[in-house]
């Protein structure tokens, strides 16, 4: 049996820091032999895995301790689980939409701040706590400080030289308003101005005044409408496709591809090349493809939709007479007209 027992390091850490009587229980202390408590007060800290970690705890021993105190055990527990409501708070909402509420409430969010800072000791926790640089506060409490309402920033004149006067804000919104300029772009409308030495402001500017004053609205993302998916089968030979295409060769030969194809499968049934656009051989190419894939003693309860074009060589009497004739039950849909797809598989291919 081993009688020597294993302590943890950061028991060890904290003889060598010096702040072992300070976090750890007396009990536990009295346990571990004083040569042994001896030899880690002499060891330097830097040498046990998690020194940083250690030093940090040190740094801030004040606070640590204060809320190890068992004294404080339902304070604990309730600002752990502020802390909690706090960090889920900010999951859900996110921080860039915290700072975009915090900023719309800056009034409020000063005054509270101010209020709340005698229970914090500084505004900086608690500007640290909302995400609100030092700077933003400053900035938002000068504003809060100096606010005008004959400001269209709502904020003093003298305080904020950098915002237009009243006499270019008149400029602006005539020549917003004027029927000449109706269907002139913003930044068309400020080169004018400019260009007639009525305003000095920049286009930014002119830009942030417009919307302020709600003669523009801040561009919304363009919605991309949802492209319409064709027609789905759920099974092979369910629904064909049938089209022709062309391919002009490097001697200004065009050749004429007829193509059939399974919209379940995506597999091509039937393919001819002629150099010879014509009924006869659009129906070739539908026959064998009927012969290859149904039975020809199959009965007329089965049923396949035909989906084609527009065009002459798919909509013609010779076409028409096959599938009155044919064993199979076909259906034929011209897309776009008698179907709300269109006949996108087989022009794929």
């Amino acid at each position: 049996m081993n009688r020597y027992k294993a302590y943890h390091t950061s028991i060890k850490t904290c003889f060598a820091l010096g702040i072992h009587q300070k976090l750890l229980l007396e009990h536990f202390l009295s346990l571990i032999p004083p040569s042994t408590s001896h030899y880690w007060k002499k060891q330097n800290p830097g040498k046990y895995l998690g020194d940083e970690l250690a030093l940090k705890i040190e740094s801030s021993f004040e606070d640590v301790n204060t809320l190890l105190d068992e004294r404080a055990v339902r304070l604990r527990r309730a600002f752990v689980a502020f802390i909690r409501l706090y960090l889920s708070v900010l999951q859900f909402i996110g921080e860039n939409q915290l700072k975009a509420v915090l900023k719309q409430n800056r009034e409020k969010v000063v005054g509270l701040i101010d209020n709340t800072s005698q229970y914090f000791g500084n505004r900086e926790g608690i500007c640290k706590l909302l995400r609100i640089s030092p700077e933003a506060y400053r900035n938002w409490k000068r504003i809060a400080m100096h606010g005008c309402k004959q400001s269209l920033l709502g904020v003093c004149f003298k305080s904020f030289p950098q915002q237009i006067s009243r006499k270019e804000i008149t400029v602006l919104r005539k020549y917003m308003s004027n029927g000449k300029y109706a269907h002139w772009s913003a930044a068309a409308i400020w080169a004018k101005a400019i260009r007639n030495t009525d305003i000095s402001m920049s286009l930014a500017s002119w830009y942030r005044y417009t919307k302020a004053l709600g003669i523009t609205k801040a561009r919304m993302p363009r919605k991309i409408s949802k492209t319409r998916k064709s027609i789905r089968a759920n099974g092979v030979n369910e629904i064909w496709h049938m089209d022709v295409s062309y391919f002009k060769t490097e001697d200004n030969i065009r050749f004429y591809i007829y193509t059939v194809v399974d919209n379940f499968s995506r597999k091509i049934v039937k393919y001819d090349v002629s150099t010879v656009l014509s009924a006869k051989m659009r129906l070739n190419s539908l026959k064998e493809a009927i012969h290859d894939e149904f039975a020809v003693d199959l009965d007329n309860s089965s049923c396949l939709d035909l989906i084609v074009d527009g065009g002459p060589e798919n909509n013609n009497a010779t076409i028409h007479d096959f599938i009155k004739s044919c064993h199979v039950n076909i259906e034929k849909k011209i897309a776009l007209r008698d179907v709300m797809f269109s006949n996108s598989i087989v022009e794929e291919y």
